[in-house]
């Protein structure tokens, strides 16, 4: 799968869905079309979301004419379907721009791994919930001294990762969509 004499390399082109194609053009500041469909793909998981809200609202109006439900409730899911299609609109706009300009950023600096940390209340007891335990953890990769560079990883890339590893990040740097990743020796 991989030329990389590194041996985490196979794992990281798993986790990260990538090839050696890929990184080799990352390498040179193109992006693939591949990669370009992917991409694309991340930014229509905000127009989903979107579409969703506003059929949920068409749901609603429709509840409302019908059973004479409280206006408020209309009201209510408008005003939360706004920011939501705004988001989607503006993520996906950001990547085509990325994408349409070619614009491949680089990081390379060690990683710094985590997770959010909150608890969760169980009928019994507070937890601490983390990757191993609970699938709906948020994951953060930070490259140190990259002046604030953070991507949201998954569950998957966390583990793909080590931590205080030096790496190589290529990205889309609007929305911060990691393309390709190598370890630095």
């Amino acid at each position: 799968m991989t030329t990389s004499p590194h041996p985490d390399m196979p794992d990281l082109q798993k986790a990260f869905d990538f090839t050696d194609k890929d990184l080799q053009a990352n390498h040179n500041s193109w992006i693939t079309d591949e990669q370009k469909a992917k991409a694309l793909t991340c930014a229509s998981d905000y127009a989903w979301l979107a579409s969703a809200g506003w059929a949920l609202f068409g749901i609603l109006a429709l509840a409302t004419l019908v059973s004479k439900l409280p206006f408020a409730v209309m009201i209510s899911c408008l005003i939360v379907n706004i920011p939501l299609t705004l988001a989607g609109f503006i993520w996906r706009r950001r990547t085509l721009s990325n994408l349409n300009q070619s614009q491949v950023r680089i990081v390379e600096g060690y990683s710094v791994l985590y997770f959010n940390k909150f608890k969760h209340y169980s009928l019994f007891h507070w937890k601490w919930r983390n990757p191993e335990t609970h699938g709906s953890v948020r994951c953060f990769l930070e490259i140190q001294g990259s002046a604030g560079v953070k991507f949201n990883i998954t569950i998957p890339q966390y583990h793909a990762l080590r931590d205080l590893q030096p790496y190589r990040v290529f990205y889309l740097p609007a929305v911060k969509h990691i393309l390709s990743i190598e370890p630095l020796f």
